[in-house]
């Protein structure tokens, strides 16, 4: 789909850096497909993974915690590099 938009060059580009930053975070963390479709857990992301770790009758807490931990920091990363851009399309829409 090709559309222009009534806004200067420089907003679409925050537009794109902070879509891409949640559209990053939706497929890591894509969980309920993986669930469905995935049937090889070398496939599976991190969320689903973490999710097998849950026994019928023994969880082990303190692995689950680290490994959602440790799932965190490609998200943190991608925000951290994409911050400026985040944090201007949140406060782009906030003024008239």
């Amino acid at each position: 789909m090709v559309w222009k938009s009534p806004c200067p060059a420089h907003l679409d580009c925050v537009r794109c850096h902070t879509l891409a930053t949640l559209e990053f975070t939706r497929v890591f963390n894509d969980y309920l497909w993986a669930i469905i479709l995935l049937r090889a857990d070398t496939l599976r992301p991190v969320t689903a993974g973490l999710a097998t770790l849950r026994g019928q009758y023994n969880t082990d807490w303190p692995v689950i915690t680290a490994g959602a931990l440790l799932a965190t920091i490609p998200t943190l990363i991608v925000f951290v590099f994409l911050q400026r851009y985040f944090i201007q399309g949140l406060t782009l829409g906030s003024s008239k």
